[in-house]
């Protein structure tokens, strides 16, 4: 058996309307949470490299860079907690 995977139909898959949308709420998910908790959080969403596959990236960052800021988030791991609001349960 031999695969074959071809790279403007994994490139046009990952590039979607409704792929990006999913990513977008799940990162919105991760950062409400997030927020929830304390801090304040942005989503970044935008596509990646083109090579292999063009894949498509989202990320949620804390806005705050003052030492204090990042000290708490390293030690009460807002982000880590938050992650599972962005899975789906079901």
């Amino acid at each position: 058996m031999r695969i074959v995977f071809h790279d403007k139909a994994i490139k046009a898959i990952r590039h979607a309307p409704g792929v990006v949308r999913d990513l977008e709420r799940r990162a919105e998910a991760v950062k409400a949470d997030a927020e929830a908790q304390g801090g304040e959080y942005e989503v970044y969403s935008q596509r990646g490299k083109a090579k292999p596959w063009g894949r498509w990236r989202t990320s949620v960052t804390r806005v705050e860079i003052r030492s204090k800021g990042h000290h708490e988030s390293v030690t009460r791991g807002a982000l880590q907690k938050a992650l599972d609001a962005g899975r789906d349960n079901g």
